[in-house]
């Protein structure tokens, strides 16, 4: 079963970075600050090791990565987007961040997550649809 890593460096009152790595790939993400407990579209995922799923999302209407084992969550997305504002709690994924005036933003997210959604189909195809390990660590 593959782990995906999830190193988040900078810890801000307003956002967090990270660097996330699945085997083969890599790319930048932005959330919300993480709390000991998650509150929607507020706060980031607790550190520690969780379980994802390739799952429908009504949002954009295609089976989408889910973090599925957070506490008191049916499922937290990776998806696209430039900045927290288009987040809701999930995590962006870019292929570059910059930070501005107390604030945090990706870049070229769309291809980021392409390249990170196309892989996860695929090691969730190979692992006859069992849940993919993310280990998400705060530095």
């Amino acid at each position: 079963m593959p782990t995906i890593i999830l190193n988040r460096f900078k810890h801000a009152p307003l956002y967090t970075l990270g660097h996330l790595e699945w085997p083969g790939g890599e790319c930048w993400t932005l959330e919300h600050p993480a709390r000991k407990e998650k509150i929607m579209g507020r706060t980031g995922i607790p550190s520690g090791l969780y379980f994802m799923k390739f799952s429908p999302s009504q949002r954009f209407k295609k089976n989408m990565p889910f973090v599925v084992d957070v506490p008191n969550f049916r499922g937290i997305m990776f998806h696209t987007g430039n900045n927290l504002g288009a987040s809701r709690g999930c995590i962006l994924v870019g292929n570059e961040y910059f930070e501005r005036d107390n604030d945090a933003f990706l870049k070229d997210s769309k291809t980021a997550f392409q390249k990170f959604r196309n892989w996860f189909a695929e090691a969730w195809l190979q692992s006859d649809f069992d849940p993919i390990r993310l280990s998400i660590i705060d530095t």
